[in-house]
Parts: C-alpha cells; structure tokens; sequence
C-alpha cells in the first residue's frame, strides 16, 4: 500500500512511501518509486527477487566506449547479505515491518525492513 501523507512540514507531498507489501503490486511500485534525472533513470526494484518484477536503468544520450559483452555481465547480479555467516533470506511472512520511501525533493531512496534473525 502507497502512503502519500508521510512529509511534514517543508517535506509535505515530497515523501510516498510504501507501508504494507505486496507482490501483486510490484510493477506500480517500481514504477512509482523510479528517480531519474531526465538522463539516467532507475527502477526501484526490491532487493530480493520476485516473479514479474522488472529491474532496468533507462540511460538517454550516452556513449559507452566498453565492449558491451563486459558491461552485460553484470547488470542485475542480487547482493547477498550474510548474518553471523548465514545467508540472509527476506521472507514476506517474517518481516516485522517494512517501509519503502521515496524522497522526491533529494532523490533519495530508503528500504527499511525489521526482520528477527532467529528462526
């Protein structure tokens, strides 16, 4: 679910945030939560994978002198994170809490995800 009334102040309707997830709306949000700057833009994707998302960056008017085969291989590669040496795996149903913000006045874009590590 988006929430549009997060800004106070100077930084009323400079905030969306997404409150609740859900991955039927990933398309929306990715969409929604996009930064650009006319030249660049990227699409922000969730940092764990999903079914139908679609993870791009939109690049206007660019030369690029590398071989392309170079720059291919390392498009949407996941980062994997670790606690005490295990693999970390972001489930829907052990998220405490997640918050997904925008802040459109600095192009600034936050995840914040409350997730107990003990089974």
């Amino acid at each position: 679910m988006l929430n549009y009334t997060l800004g106070k102040g100077e930084f009323e309707k400079w905030i969306i945030s997404e409150t609740a997830f859900s991955p039927d709306k990933l398309g929306k949000c990715e969409s929604i939560m996009y930064l650009g700057n006319g030249y660049m833009g990227l699409r922000s994707a969730t940092e764990e994978p999903y079914l139908k998302e679609v993870r791009n960056l939109f690049v206007n008017g660019t030369f690029n002198k590398f071989n392309i085969q170079f720059t291919m291989q390392w498009q949407g590669q996941p980062v994997t994170i670790y606690a005490n040496h295990e693999k970390l795996i972001v489930k829907a149903e052990r998220q405490e809490k997640l918050s997904f913000d925008v802040f459109g006045k600095e192009y600034v874009c936050t995840d914040v995800v409350d997730i107990p590590l003990q089974p």
